[in-house]
């Protein structure tokens, strides 16, 4: 497994407890260095000879962790709301952008936090909140930059991933898997499928 310290957001402490909970023993990172080629399996490869490479490293693994790295859409990009990266920057707790009474949320924001729908799901309750109150003069609200995932392991067991984001440096917490860990992330999709989707499950 390899981590590369360009994608910041998790650090070095989700790295250190991800390891621990895998048991595994050959684990390394790669600092501030870009990948060029992705070689899946083919045929008869064995994980071993996976490979990742740029220009001057190559390194094998057995596992992967790799998160692509997020650029704005084009219609964000050619906003007059787009700031520095092309990235909507509103205010990270209140969510107000430089333009009165318009507000920014989720992936079209730069972050803190992480793209993630948990978090865009707690920005845009505040940002509603904070329009009603512009309203109607009821509270406002702040958004403090926490948020949490899920992910499973081997043996039915779940864990889960909490973070502060707006804390320098971020501080993340990864909890030892479980069994109870695997329901709280089924309970957490049943939930999510329902209020975001509109889908029932069975």
């Amino acid at each position: 497994m390899m981590r590369n310290s360009s994608s910041p957001n998790f650090g070095d402490p989700f790295f250190h407890a991800l390891r621990r909970c895998r048991s595994e023993q050959h684990t390394s990172r790669g600092r501030k260095r870009k990948i060029r080629i992705f070689e899946p399996s083919r045929g008869s490869d064995t994980p071993q000879t996976r490979a990742l490479k740029n220009f001057r490293f190559l390194w094998r693994y057995t596992l992967l962790l790799a998160v692509p790295q997020a650029v704005p859409s084009q219609v964000v990009a050619d906003s007059p709301l787009a700031g520095e990266g092309s990235w909507v920057q509103p205010d990270r707790e209140t969510l107000l952008t430089r333009l009165e009474r318009v507000y920014a949320a989720g992936d079209c924001t730069a972050s803190p936090p992480p793209k993630a729908g948990i978090f865009a799901e707690a920005e845009t309750g505040v940002a509603a909140r904070n329009i009603a109150a512009e309203i109607d003069g009821g509270p406002s609200d702040r958004f403090d930059g926490t948020g949490y995932c899920f992910l499973e392991f081997p043996g039915q067991r779940g864990s889960a991933l909490e973070g502060q984001f707006f804390a320098q440096p971020p501080e993340v917490r990864l909890a030892e898997p479980d069994s109870g860990g695997t329901s709280r992330n089924q309970a957490f999709e049943t939930e999510r499928l329902r209020d975001w989707l509109d889908v029932g499950l069975s």
